[in-house]
């Protein structure tokens, strides 16, 4: 039987995150300048970090 220091349940998702020059008004249209994605969400965030910190996920 394997053995885990820690069990996370919840979500996981996949982040697209756009930079702009400022924050729109409602209704307005900003360009975005840069564009970045990676995977997210708060019990796969909190698994990544247990691991990266040496528990057994």
């Amino acid at each position: 039987m394997q053995h885990i220091d820690v069990l996370c349940v919840g979500h996981a998702c996949y982040d697209l995150i756009f930079a702009v020059d400022h924050h729109p008004a409602p209704d307005e249209k900003a360009r975005a300048g840069a564009f970045v994605s990676c995977g997210g969400g708060t019990a796969a965030n909190a698994a990544m970090t247990a691991a990266a910190l040496g528990a057994r996920t």
